[in-house]
């Protein structure tokens, strides 16, 4: 839930200025105890205190994902932007690189740019944030092609909508028309797709090809789909096809 996300991240934020044991201390006549009043979480078969190396590490990946996140939005909402805006040759070559980038595999570029680079950004900006700036950027180059899509479809809508042809009629520039009227109606989906972009696609149960059936299921001649919602879950299932009946007044 909220609360418990909210804890989460207050809890790894100020933890460690509360809980000051250091992380990488050996003590070898302390490995493998139980939880304690020392140690509450136990330690590690190093002696190390696991309740401040999570919390240390938990500091770490929240910093990658948010600015993951951030930097995948923002390449998304700009590619998708010059996109939707754009007719021609431009919106071409843009969805085009959009489709080269969805090819990539995630984890043989981030060891290939770690190769690359690891030593040329430690040397300018240390051990720790170059390795962050590596994964960041690979992480967060792999993850705006879907927020890019998203936009350019919202764009492609809301370009033609009403009070965008009035400001338009009225004289209103092209970025004028995009940050006053068009990116803000279109910020509700960029979020949400920015909140998924964690998730793996198709790692759900439900089949990606578009007639919303779970995978393994096939959709028999004359059946029905049904969409029946249960709270804040929506299910699909199949209907069989009416049979006709000479005690039935209503129609099928």
């Amino acid at each position: 839930s909220l609360f418990v996300l909210a804890f989460m991240v207050a809890a790894v934020v100020v933890g460690p200025f509360v809980w000051r044991l250091a992380i990488n201390d050996i003590d070898f006549t302390a490995r493998l105890t139980t939880p304690s009043f020392t140690h509450p979480m136990g330690t590690d078969d190093l002696g190390q205190d696991i309740l401040a190396r999570m919390l240390y590490g938990g500091r770490i990946s929240i910093a990658v994902g948010l600015a993951a996140m951030t930097m995948a939005i923002f390449v998304g909402v700009l590619v998708g932007a010059i996109a939707g805006m754009s007719r021609g040759w431009v919106d071409t070559v843009l969805m085009w690189l959009t489709d080269l980038f969805l090819s990539l595999p995630q984890l043989p570029l981030l060891l290939l740019v770690i190769y690359l680079f690891r030593d040329t950004l430690q040397a300018a900006f240390g051990t720790e944030m170059g390795v962050f700036m590596l994964i960041v950027v690979v992480i967060g180059g792999l993850r705006w092609m879907p927020v890019a899509r998203l936009v350019r479809a919202q764009f492609f809508s809301l370009r033609e909508k009403e009070f965008v042809e009035a400001a338009r009629a009225l004289g209103a520039s092209t970025p004028r028309q995009v940050v006053r009227h068009i990116l803000p109606n279109a910020l509700g989906p960029v979020i949400v797709a920015g909140g998924e972009g964690a998730s793996a696609p198709g790692s759900g149960r439900w089949s990606r090809r578009g007639d919303g059936l779970p995978a393994g299921r096939r959709r028999e001649p004359g059946t029905t789909l049904l969409m029946r919602r249960h709270g804040s879950n929506v299910g699909v299932q199949l209907q069989a096809p009416c049979a006709p009946s000479p005690s039935r007044s209503t129609r099928c």
